[in-house]
């Protein structure tokens, strides 16, 4: 689908659904969840896989992953800045706008991927700091060192995903995605366990499967780029300013939350290999749950933006309740599967009834912790889309630093409570952030922002 025809068939839903409904929220949030769920499917496929070969490589790649994702954290929410300029130029009918800032967003992505490659091996020195067994850390380790290759080729689709969704096209991003997904877990089992005279590598093999995938998703959607714009480049300062604007508070609040999710899993990395495996565990079923409604915040801040940009404010209102509706339904119903369901969920993964029981308590306050985290995330995103990312962020450093981090040590540490302490600040954490955001696009002075 070319750039105008994505364009025009934005337009046409935005003509028919002026008014923010639930079913225009499901026709944009629906692509981007299912594009999600295929870098879902392909954590989930690495666990199952590696979960055959231990507890000890399944909590290794967990470990990786986390830090893997902690580095990258910055440059996600960074680049989210693409999203909401491009949206706002749509909402105010100026596509040749949009488009140069699709370009310049590229051109920023290449040098900012070497830049990740650089800090992945600056990064190393953090497993022993996180601790674990020595096993766990030698493992992480070496599954870190290829894993953090595939980052600089996995940026760029996210940064043209994030223009495409931008521009009303939901759907390429989504085939991108699916495509590496099955490119990933294809490979996952060759590489892992060997094929014929393929050589099993293990939990590496999974590392290769990761970084192979994301170099073939980043042609397919390069290529579509070039094609789709014609690439007539020409640097724009005031371009430049626009994506570090929107791009620098939401990264440092990516980096923060992200950071303060990294330090839960070293505080219960410390309480033994079992637990660390059963959070692993857990979260991974919670990623799936969680995935929707991280598709709908998108909808949503994809949808404000354009609703602001076209200055229809009654729109951004009705969007954004329309969102809430929507997440509170589906993490209300996976909830109860968590306190009704937990040791088959569990089960899938591992058979250990230690790592199954401790995995059950954890899955209990899941149920509670995505329900408030559902309501933030969404606010979150309808409040991005309109341009308001500095209070975000501060209210998240707030939050993440002096209210989760400090609590989460006292609850688990001092309060003998081990993970569940962990995760009792968490919920208390998403929901400082739930009153916060609720009260900020309550009181309105976004209605004054410039576009």
């Amino acid at each position: 689908m070319s750039f105008t025809e994505g364009l025009n068939i934005f337009l046409k839903r935005l003509k028919k659904n002026r008014n923010g409904n639930i079913k225009e929220i499901i026709q944009i949030s629906w692509p981007i969840s299912m594009g999600m769920l295929s870098f879902t499917v392909m954590d989930f496929s690495d666990a199952l896989i590696i979960g055959q070969l231990g507890a000890i490589e399944l909590a290794s790649i967990g470990l990786s992953s986390s830090i893997v994702f902690f580095i990258n954290s910055f440059f996600i929410g960074f680049f989210e800045s693409i999203k909401i300029a491009v949206s706002q130029k749509i909402g105010a009918n100026q596509p040749c706008a949009a488009k140069q800032i699709g370009r310049h967003g590229l051109l920023i992505s290449i040098p900012v991927g070497m830049l990740i490659i650089c800090l992945g091996f600056m990064a190393l020195h953090l497993f022993k700091w996180i601790g674990g067994s020595m096993q766990i850390q030698e493992k992480s380790m070496a599954y870190f060192s290829l894993r953090i290759w595939a980052s600089p080729f996995w940026l760029i689709t996210v940064v043209l995903s994030n223009y495409y969704q931008g521009i009303g096209n939901t759907y390429l991003p989504m085939k991108i995605n699916i495509f590496m997904c099955v490119i990933n877990v294809l490979l996952n089992q060759i590489l892992i366990f060997g094929f014929y005279s393929f050589p099993a590598y293990g939990i590496y093999g999974s590392a290769y499967a990761t970084i192979i995938a994301n170099v073939f998703g980043m042609i397919f959607i390069l290529v579509c780029f070039i094609k789709d714009t014609k690439f007539e480049f020409k640097p724009h300062i005031r371009i430049i300013k626009q994506i570090f604007k929107f791009g620098l508070p939401i990264g440092i609040r990516w980096l923060l939350d992200v950071g303060g999710w990294t330090f839960a899993i070293v505080l219960v990395a410390q309480f033994g290999d079992k637990i660390l495996a059963a959070n692993q565990i857990a979260i991974r079923i919670m990623s799936l749950s969680l995935l929707p409604i991280y598709g709908i915040s998108e909808a949503a801040c994809i949808l404000t933006a354009k609703y602001f940009g076209a200055g229809n404010l009654s729109a951004v209102q009705k969007t954004y309740w329309s969102a809430i509706k929507i997440s509170l339904i589906l993490t209300t119903a996976t909830g109860l599967m968590f306190i009704l369901l937990p040791i088959k969920l569990a089960s899938l993964f591992q058979r250990n009834d230690v790592i199954l029981f401790k995995t059950k308590e954890i899955l209990f306050l899941m149920s509670i912790y995505q329900i408030t985290a559902a309501f933030s995330i969404v606010t979150a995103g309808a409040l991005n889309g309109i341009g308001e990312t500095r209070f975000i962020t501060i209210l998240n450093i707030i939050s993440t630093w002096f209210i989760m981090v400090p609590g989460a040590y006292i609850l688990s540490v001092n309060c003998n409570l081990n993970a569940i302490g962990v995760w009792i600040s968490l919920i208390i954490h998403e929901t400082v952030l739930v009153i916060g955001t609720r009260w900020k696009f309550k009181i309105e002075n976004w209605k004054n922002f410039p576009i």
